[in-house]
């Protein structure tokens, strides 16, 4: 991999996301479609607003560039002014760009992502308050959503932290009780919090979460992730997801290196090498990962952010095991990502492509799911990687 081309492609991500700041509102943007329409009165998601704040926030802890500080701050001020709930605790799920809360609900993975944001931008301004405010969102978790009898979290409660009937992430989730991505995320910001904080709380809680992967979470027979389950951990769908098998994978070793050291129990690296084997079943002719498998059916979209996590997933595969078919596997991804998924017109990235290779012209280029996150994070990964080589 190049490592000039990425250290652009990464400026590119974070000047395109710095222009979706409007300075007239003092907002990010809730909403562009892929046409590169500006939709000014959409709704503000908590998620894009989080990840916009770890974005830029890391973004100027590699790059140095004022500007990433700079809309870090905004993003923060941003979250503070209007995602915060000063009453109840934790951030609403949404609001409206005046400023009201449109649903107050306490999406866990939101909290979680608020809490990665927060704690990457301490890395940058170190103020108490920062990380003060991320150590409330994690006592909230452990107060309100883990389970003590059960092990792992729940997935949702109301805005004052009472149980909720509908849980689901988006319309396409399962309701349940207990999902993967809600558990990869709290672990991915959990991770992220003791980087700064060291507390021994947060480092039990990490190593909780990989016991709860490796026993609950991933499969002993296929190797995949199971997505949905309910409180006893029974499994609610067979659907397996390329994208978040992937991003596991490195995930799960990173957050093991932090806690374990040198000393990874050889259980959690076998479950993060098999997460990657399996994951290679989805590999397309033409380099890309597929999206997801129903049954015998395979998903052959190509979305954005499974191509990112696909890159690192591998390259850090590739690094543990020093198998060179692995260093091809992420170089051919980039290749695809570069040619394919790159908007080298209006910026950012596609969405995705269909399974015959057309762009996805109805998604969004900014939205509730569509943020930097994915793809400045791949870049940075994987440039992290290739300096510790030299």
């Amino acid at each position: 991999m190049n490592e000039e081309a990425l250290n652009q492609e990464l400026n590119d991500i974070l000047d395109y996301w710095s222009s979706v700041y409007d300075e007239q509102t003092g907002l990010f943007v809730g909403r562009i479609d892929n046409s590169g329409r500006v939709y000014s009165d959409a709704p503000l998601g908590g998620v894009l607003y989080a990840r916009i704040l770890w974005s830029f926030s890391a973004g100027y802890l590699y790059t140095k560039k004022p500007i990433y500080k700079e809309r870090a701050l905004q993003a923060y001020k941003i979250m503070k002014d209007y995602f915060f709930d000063r009453e109840a605790g934790g951030i609403y799920w949404s609001v409206l760009p005046g400023g009201e809360p449109l649903q107050m609900r306490k999406q866990i993975y939101a909290q979680a992502f608020a809490m990665y944001g927060l704690a990457e931008l301490y890395k940058i301004e170190p103020d108490q308050r920062i990380i003060d405010e991320a150590l409330s969102l994690f006592y909230l978790i452990e107060k309100h959503s883990h389970d003590q009898e059960n092990g792992g979290y729940l997935e949702a409660f109301n805005q004052d932290w009472q149980p909720i009937e509908d849980m689901r992430l988006s319309e396409k989730d399962l309701n349940a009780v207990k999902t993967m991505n809600t558990h990869l995320h709290i672990l991915e910001a959990y991770a992220n919090l003791y980087e700064v904080t060291k507390e021994k709380k947060i480092e039990i809680c990490i190593k909780k979460l990989l016991d709860v992967f490796a026993t609950k979470i991933v499969c002993s027979e296929s190797k995949h992730l199971k997505l949905f389950f309910n409180e006893n951990w029974d499994s609610l769908s067979s659907i397996q997801s390329y994208g978040h098998d992937i991003e596991a994978s490195w995930l799960l070793m990173e957050a093991s290196e932090l806690v374990y050291g040198k000393e990874v129990p050889q259980p959690l690296i076998e479950v993060c090498n098999d997460l990657a084997l399996a994951t290679a079943q989805g590999l397309l002719s033409d380099g890309s990962l597929a999206n997801e498998r129903h049954a015998d059916i395979i998903d052959k979209q190509r979305h954005w952010w499974v191509q990112a996590e696909a890159m690192v997933g591998f390259y850090y595969m590739a690094s543990r095991t020093n198998n060179q078919q692995y260093y091809q596997t992420a170089d051919r991804i980039w290749k695809y990502i570069y040619k394919e998924i790159r908007d080298t017109v209006n910026g950012e990235w596609f969405w995705g492509r269909d399974e015959i290779g057309n762009i996805l012209q109805d998604e969004d280029k900014v939205g509730f799911w569509k943020c930097p996150y994915h793809n400045s994070r791949a870049c940075l990964e994987i440039l992290k990687k290739l300096q510790a080589k030299l």
